[in-house]
């Protein structure tokens, strides 16, 4: 258990290969984490978190990647699974949420771990400038028991 609410895990996310190597090659490319989160290019983002009892997932650390002095940035900020979808809190929008990517679990998984397959979010297309359209594949999402 952690602090009570839920059984400790960590989510494991490497966003989307090709999103993060062209990041990486910007010359200001900056990554932030708080929450005994990590990052790593090769792996991408190990964000711990806590499994509620009614399944919904809430990381309780962050990532932030930015590049291009800021204007390209993936806040993976007071992240949750639930609901058949991965959000963040709204980057622009005080308080609110933004659902990042729509979520599918692949069956069939051990039972140390649960696959959602990953597809961005309707709405979640300014986030990266329009580079991505909705419903574009990103990578598996993975939360793994701690």
């Amino acid at each position: 258990m952690a602090n009570g609410s839920g059984e400790a895990c960590a989510v494991e996310w490497l966003v989307k290969r090709s999103l993060i190597d062209y990041m990486a090659t910007a010359g200001d490319f900056e990554v932030e984490t708080s929450g005994g989160a990590e990052f790593s290019l090769d792996d991408g983002a190990l964000i711990p978190a806590v499994r509620a009892a009614d399944g919904i997932v809430r990381m309780t650390g962050a990532v932030v990647l930015r590049a291009h002095g800021g204007a390209l940035a993936v806040p993976i900020v007071d992240g949750e699974i639930a609901e058949g979808m991965l959000s963040i809190a709204d980057p622009v929008e005080e308080g609110e949420r933004m659902a990042l990517v729509a979520v599918e679990e692949i069956p069939g998984v051990d039972g140390s771990e649960r696959r959602w397959s990953a597809k961005l979010a309707d709405d979640a297309d300014v986030l990266f400038q329009f580079t991505y359209g909705p419903r574009t594949p990103f990578d598996d999402v993975v939360v793994r028991a701690a």
